[in-house]
């Protein structure tokens, strides 16, 4: 990934975030230069889950009024679609004026903040989903008309939505113009949309992995929030999103939904087809601008779920269809491995529920999953793939995660940075569960809305060990728009490689006390964000027997940086690199060359440049010199050695016995000749003296 792909140019770092201090006027945070947020004045009434809301100006034009979403959320933002919204122009969604980095007062940590244009009206539900209620000709042109007009340029631009909710939308008390959209970029799409206005699918998963979103998606969101606004209140009220999935597997989205309700006869009919659980079978936009046009679709009543004959029981649980039936067995891996090997939920499928086609391809996953490897005989995975088959278009399930192939990354993301425990999904990726979901939808001839990964080469990273690899490096690759998660940048958003030299340089006066400046995360986000590291320079990073060598790689990297990033000056990492480089030095012999090359990179640090100091750290020239030298010292250490032996031998020998003072003599004699010619030795080649 490039660096200007990795972060928009409508999402780089305040000037203020670069130097550290945000630039304040009376209290206040600029941003853009032509922009300021006042963190004295909040504006509750535009929070987003993810976000606090403040007032903020434009200083080029006093009465245009503004607020600011300051995003505080451990989770990370939708940079990729930023720029495009910056562009786009629609009265019926709200107004992206600006982004940025800024250093965000009181704990001067770096932050995502949002400029959006105030909606003329407030929000037309609470978060509860209570709403004045809307009538026909309201629904049909102040809620559906103006929301597919902007689905529609949305989707030219290849963005969905993924937070379409009634809450979500602003509007003046008598809608004289239509509803307006709600932001969607302060968190991953969907990772805050209530189940009820996820689609069955969506809402099978973690909130973290629904995966990618596409407009149908979008529009079956329309299609609940229709259902609200009609009704003044949400649908299945009084239902936890646990309930509200159980009723939608049961009877269908649309007769969950509808049946009991009191709705205009005219809705039913773009009801069914948005609310369509299939996702082929749902109205798309252009069914939806015909309907508008005054064209009657008919469409065909969703067929609910096939419901058995009797429900499957499991533990205090159970299931009446297919799709509840993988949910429920994928709590208790152990209990559910021996249920599938004895046969008995391939006896129900087949009895009960009627299943045939599904049953084969269950079983034969089964067979295969019992003849593979160790870790395809686990119970967690083979269980996995099972559910699977039994169910194609819910998600991978392991130890109560619940993800989609496309959705690991987000998943991992939201591990990592609530300190959530990776292993689930870790274990996902190594047992090759993403390929066997895309195999298994060949196998039931379903074609996903939207295509899923492969990831086989992501698992390989995963299995190769040291700094680059790894969980680490799995991260970087599957999300693009997580910032760098290492432990020394808590305070910093850093999300290429110049924000990593921007911070390194400000915490190297305190850090390179204690630390070094490339850790697991810097080296596999530098991996993915920099592709410019070269194999012979991981190897040398990850060299545990010769710590020095280690040294001369992390100063390599980062004035490989510093050159291909423009050349700035960097006294702070130079430093930081001198600070750390005995290892390296250590490993020449004499004295005086160690002195000569510390005076020379000390030299060099305080010119602010890296390569140079890597160059002198790892000169063939000097370490050359050095090693001829230390190989003569032991040489003549042998030649010494041998003759203090020699004379020892002498002083031995049988017919010296009766020569008691010649002996003596010769025994000192050799003792102080091998002392001298050992210590100049040593002196010479080894301390620097004579």
């Amino acid at each position: 990934m490039s660096d200007t792909k990795a972060k928009p140019a409508s999402a780089k770092p305040d000037a203020a975030a670069q130097g550290g201090k945000p630039r304040a006027a009376g209290g206040v945070v600029s941003i853009g230069g032509n922009y300021e947020v006042d963190p004295a004045q909040p504006l509750a009434a535009y929070n987003s889950p993810g976000a606090h809301a403040f007032l903020a100006r434009d200083k080029s034009a006093a009465g245009r009024k503004l607020f600011a979403l300051v995003c505080s959320g451990p989770m990370p933002v939708r940079l990729t679609i930023l720029q495009a919204l910056v562009g786009l122009n629609s009265q019926n969604l709200i107004k992206l004026a600006h982004s940025g980095i800024v250093v965000w007062p009181p704990d001067e940590a770096q932050r995502v903040v949002m400029l959006f244009e105030q909606p003329a009206g407030p929000r037309i539900a609470g978060a509860d989903g209570r709403c004045q209620k809307l009538t026909y000709d309201q629904i049909c042109q102040k809620l559906i008309q103006p929301v597919v007009s902007v689905l529609r340029d949305l989707e030219t631009r290849k963005i969905f939505h993924g937070a379409i909710r009634p809450d979500n939308m602003y509007a003046l008390p008598d809608l004289t113009d239509g509803v307006v959209l709600g932001e969607c970029v302060t968190s991953p799409a969907g990772y805050h949309q209530p189940v009820l206005y996820e689609t069955m699918q969506r809402g099978l998963a973690d909130p973290s992995g629904r995966g990618k979103g596409h407009v149908s998606d979008d529009i079956y969101s329309l299609g609940a929030t229709v259902v609200t606004l009609v009704q003044g209140h949400p649908p299945l009220p009084g239902l936890s999103d646990e309930e509200i999935l159980n009723q939608k597997l049961l009877q269908g989205s649309f007769y969950a939904m509808v049946q009991k309700q009191k709705m205009p006869t005219a809705l039913l009919e773009p009801l069914r087809g948005m609310l369509n659980d299939d996702p082929h079978e749902r109205w798309t936009l252009e069914d939806l601008e015909a309907w508008l046009a005054g064209r009657r679709l008919s469409p065909r009543p969703p067929e609910p779920p096939r419901k058995a004959v009797r429900p499957f029981e499991f533990s205090d649980r159970e299931a009446w269809e297919a799709r509840g039936l993988a949910r429920v067995l994928s709590h208790d891996a152990g209990t559910a491995a021996q249920l599938y090997e004895k046969g008995e939920v391939e006896a129900w499928m087949r009895r009960a529920l009627g299943e045939k086609n599904i049953t084969e391809i269950m079983v034969a996953e089964l067979e295969a999953a019992k003849t593979g490897s160790k870790q395809q005989r686990e119970p967690d995975i083979l269980v996995a793939r099972c559910g699977i088959a039994v169910a194609p278009d819910g998600p991978m399930r392991v130890r109560r995660r619940s993800v989609y192939p496309s959705g690991l990354g987000t998943a991992l993301t939201e591990a990592v940075v609530t300190k959530r425990d990776p292993g689930p999904l870790v274990h996902m990726l190594s047992a090759g569960l993403p390929g066997s979901w895309n195999a298994l939808q060949k196998k039931h001839k379903v074609e996903p809305i939207m295509p899923q990964p492969d990831l086989e080469n992501v698992r390989s990273l995963l299995e190769r060990k040291g700094m680059g690899f790894g969980v680490e490096r799995v991260l970087y690759e599957l999300d693009e728009t997580i910032p760098c998660q290492s432990p020394m940048l808590d305070n910093f958003y850093v999300l290429t490689p110049n924000d990593l030299l921007r911070a390194l340089e400000r915490l190297a006066p305190t850090k390179s006390r204690h630390g070094q400046p490339i850790d697991a995360h810097i080296t596999a986000f530098l991996m993915v964000r920099f592709r410019k590291l070269e194999d012979w320079l991981l190897k040398a990073l990850n060299d545990t027997l010769d710590p020095g060598r280690s040294v001369v790689a992390m100063a390599q990297i980062l004035g490989s940086m510093q050159e291909r990033l423009g050349n700035k000056k960097l006294p702070g990492i130079a430093k930081w690199i001198v600070a750390m480089a005995d290892p390296a030095i250590d490993r020449l012999h004499n004295h005086n060359t160690r002195q000569q090359v510390k005076a020379k990179i000390n030299e060099l640090a305080e010119a602010g440049m890296i390569n140079p100091i890597a160059q002198v750290l790892d000169d063939p020239t000097t370490s050359n010199a050095d090693a001829n030298q230390y190989g003569k010292a032991q040489a003549k250490f042998a030649r010494v050695v041998d003759e203090i032996a020699k004379l020892e031998d002498e002083v031995n020998a049988p017919d010296q016995l009766e020569k008691g003072f010649g002996r003596e003599l010769a025994a000192v004699v050799a003792g102080i000749v091998g002392i001298f010619a050992v210590s100049g030795v040593i002196g010479y080649y080894f301390l620097g003296f004579v």
